[in-house]
């Protein structure tokens, strides 16, 4: 009896271990379909409106509100101005990696990760200083209109959470 007791003891195992790992999948899916229905999920008109991304991503979402005339006549002056700002972002990106390879580098070396945290500084700095150069031609092609409306969405009171109207196009 002890012959048969041990191979139903296995199969009891490795039928808990199916369900273990069945129960386990599926929430992995379960999971990663929350990720991406949350990657693309709308669920409020906030979520359209450009300050609900932030950084350089306003501008892009401003200008897709424009008409397509406008878009067509602005396209020229933001291809250069996100031109600018990828190569200072990889300028930046390089600086990060560099700090750390250095933090990460054996024996530990100060001086190494003093000057690759300097490094950083210095590349957000001038990541900073070339966006708000590649900025302005774009902000100067825009009507003064168009200006008022940029640095109302922009710069919008606490607690707003809807676009203007004057955002249609």
């Amino acid at each position: 009896m002890s012959e048969r007791s041990a191979p139903q003891r296995n199969r009891r195992w490795l039928v808990a271990l199916l369900l273990a790992l069945a129960l386990s999948f599926g929430l992995n899916l379960l999971f990663a379909g929350y990720l991406l229905g949350r990657s693309g999920a709308t669920t409020s008109p906030a979520s359209h409106h450009p300050r609900a991304r932030g950084g350089p991503a306003q501008l892009g979402h401003f200008l897709a509100s424009r008409s397509a005339e406008r878009q067509a006549s602005l396209k020229p002056a933001h291809q250069a101005y996100r031109r600018a700002l990828r190569e200072a972002m990889r300028a930046l990106g390089q600086a990060r990696r560099q700090l750390g390879a250095a933090l990460q580098s054996e024996p530990w070396d100060e001086a190494r990760v003093s000057a690759a945290m300097e490094a950083v500084d210095q590349a957000m700095l001038e990541s900073s200083k070339r966006h708000h150069e590649a900025m302005l031609p774009l902000l100067q092609a825009l009507t003064p209109e168009e200006r008022r409306l940029f640095a109302r969405l922009r710069h919008r009171p606490r607690g707003e959470h809807q676009a203007p109207a004057t955002m249609a196009r």
